[in-house]
């Protein structure tokens, strides 16, 4: 469902996923304790607008809050470019102000 989900809106969203069981191949104690930190009891678990925290339990669930959560105007682009190589990248970051801020 996340996969999916993810694969769907990539150019509209940022995946963070963290291997949270000791067990798991890519488990680190700073990925816990950075779940700890923000409050995780849940796994999976979903952040929409830098705070309302659900469990997605199904895809419209998940499909309802991100549509709700698009549907609020930002102030602030971020416009990220950058290049990849396997073992340098760069990037680039520029802050602008909104298309919903431009027509106010």
């Amino acid at each position: 469902m996340q996969n999916n989900f993810i694969n769907n809106n990539w150019d509209s969203l940022t995946a963070l996923k963290y291997q949270l069981y000791s067990s798991e191949p890519l488990y680190t104690v700073d990925g816990w304790a950075r779940f700890q930190f923000y409050g995780g009891s849940v796994i999976p678990r979903a952040n929409m607008d830098g705070g309302s925290m659900f469990t997605p339990t199904s895809t419209g669930a998940l499909n309802s809050a991100y549509s709700s959560a698009m549907a609020v105007p930002c102030y602030v682009e971020l416009l990220v470019e950058g290049t990849a190589q396997p073992d340098l990248m760069t990037g680039e970051v520029k802050r602008a102000a909104s298309e919903f801020l431009r027509q106010a």
